[in-house]
């Protein structure tokens, strides 16, 4: 099974969900990627501190990734932080098996809102673990 994590910029929610699920899944027939829908090549640094605070100081250096068709083509599963990110995949593939998060990404909030996300997210690529093992 291919799953592909899909947000905004693939800086952030897809990259931390991508992580979180290859460190957290036994089921190595599961082949996970994410991607962004306006990505734009670049990480973003001042998000490094979160990704190190999780373990995954490897994407210090990660850049971001666009969603592609071919992407699109290869998962089984799209998971989409946000309706207008499934709404993307399904104007590209409308038979797209998706899954939709409902994690907004507004750092506007600051790190209080920041954190709230990401306990958000890994609770919920925590219980997709579980699902698809």
């Amino acid at each position: 099974m291919n799953v592909l994590f899909v947000c905004t910029g693939n800086v952030f929610r897809s990259v931390i969900a991508e992580e979180l699920f290859k460190k957290l899944n036994k089921n190595k027939s599961i082949n996970v990627k994410s991607a962004g829908v306006s990505a734009d090549g670049h990480g973003k640094h001042h998000l490094d501190k979160y990704f190190k605070k999780l373990g995954i100081e490897k994407l210090v250096k990660k850049k971001s990734t666009q969603i592609t068709p071919e992407l699109i083509d290869w998962a089984d599963l799209v998971v989409c932080m946000e309706r207008s990110h499934e709404a993307y995949v399904k104007l590209i593939h409308p038979e797209k098996k998706t899954l939709v998060f409902r994690i907004e990404d507004d750092f506007t909030h600051g790190e209080i809102h920041t954190a709230d996300v990401i306990k958000r997210l890994s609770k919920k690529v925590e219980d997709l673990v579980k699902k698809l093992s």
